[in-house]
């Protein structure tokens, strides 16, 4: 006999399961912000670690490497080539890793978006392809594609100031049934889609905003689009 059983701990939820009355899982259920896309400000720079520190979610810090923020992700004013990020910038960042006890949250602006086939990354090029899958297969999706999604992203490129797109086939690209080619291509174009969106939506949303969420599902999506802390589409 199988049994869940849901409860709390010190405040915090945790689900449990057993069977034959033997506790066979138990896992504590907590909000990530792995991946979330957040708009944020710039509070300071610190050159002997190569980093910015900024501000995102309200009262959240996370540090940014200078090596790792794109031109485009930088809404508040346009940066050149030689131009650096500075405090007051408003930036489009996503959560790399999670803060860990006194380690603060990493942040990119390399932002990557997962669809049902594809995952795309701005500020990447070319096309790859999961190494779950074996080498032939690999090889034959990805030069199956290549032609195309280049010529995809130089449309999207235009919207994204030059910028880079790369693309990562998914393993679940093996259950497509039939125009495997196509459908790859128009979940990436998807999520190219939503990417420029979430980029151009920025110039108008409030400081601190929820950019966008990662759904925890199989199918990894991202659906809410400028989600203030509240909740409310915004």
């Amino acid at each position: 006999m199988a049994e869940i059983v849901t409860s709390t701990y010190h405040g915090a939820p945790l689900v449990c399961a057993f069977i034959d009355n033997k506790l066979e899982f138990l896992e504590f259920i907590r909000n990530k912000e792995l991946n979330n896309i957040y708009i944020g400000r710039v509070e300071n720079i610190v050159k002997n670690i190569d980093a910015a520190f900024v501000r995102f979610h309200d009262d959240e810090i996370g540090y940014l490497p200078l090596k790792s923020v794109l031109p485009v992700c930088v809404v508040n004013r346009k940066l050149g080539k030689k131009d650096s990020i500075r405090p007051g910038d408003v930036v489009v960042v996503q959560v790399e890793v999670e803060k860990l006890k006194t380690k603060k949250t990493r942040l990119t602006t390399y932002i990557s978006l997962s669809g049902k086939y594809t995952v795309i990354t701005l500020g990447r090029h070319g096309v790859g392809a999961s190494l779950k899958l074996d080498d032939k297969t690999r090889k034959g999706l990805i030069e199956n594609v290549k032609k195309s999604f280049t010529a995809l992203t130089k449309d999207s490129e235009y919207n994204l100031s030059g910028t880079g797109i790369g693309m990562i086939i998914r393993t679940n690209a093996m259950d497509i049934t039939s125009d495997i080619d196509k459908t790859i291509l128009n979940d990436a174009s998807e999520c190219i889609d939503l990417l420029t969106n979430i980029l151009n939506n920025a110039l108008i949303s409030s400081l601190f905003a929820t950019a966008s969420v990662a759904l925890p599902s199989t199918d990894t999506r991202w659906l809410m689009p400028f989600a203030s802390d509240d909740g409310n589409l915004g």
